[in-house]
Parts: structure tokens; sequence; C-alpha cells
């Protein structure tokens, strides 16, 4: 995959936002009082966070390109 291009930088932030979620959920999931409905907040407002930090890095990457 070469640096630079719109997949190595998709891939980079979804490896980020993976070992994220896994720092916020793991524990969540070893306290036995969490209600499920929790993680489909919490996995739901990654997601959100997710698609939001690729889009506004493309546009700025666009911005600074012209």
């Amino acid at each position: 995959m070469k640096k630079g291009t719109f997949a190595y930088r998709f891939f980079i932030l979804l490896i980020v936002f993976i070992f994220l979620g896994a720092a916020v959920l793991l524990p969540l999931a070893a306290a036995k009082d969490v209600e499920p409905f929790v993680f489909w907040i919490i996995g739901g407002a990654l997601l959100v966070a997710f698609i939001v930090t690729v889009v506004v890095n493309e546009i700025v990457i666009r911005k600074r390109k012209k």
C-alpha cells in the first residue's frame, strides 16, 4: 500500500479507532453491572467519530493540495 493514499490513511485511522474502542470497551465488558445498551451507545459514538474523522481528514488534505 503506497504511503499517502486514501487507503493508507483509512487503514491507519481504522487501526487507531480499533485500539481506542478496545481500550474503552474491554474494561466495560469485564464489569458485571453494565447494561448491554451502553455498548451500543459507545460503539455508535465511536463509529460516528471514525466517519467524521475520515471525512474531515480528507477535506483538509484536499484543501491543502490546492
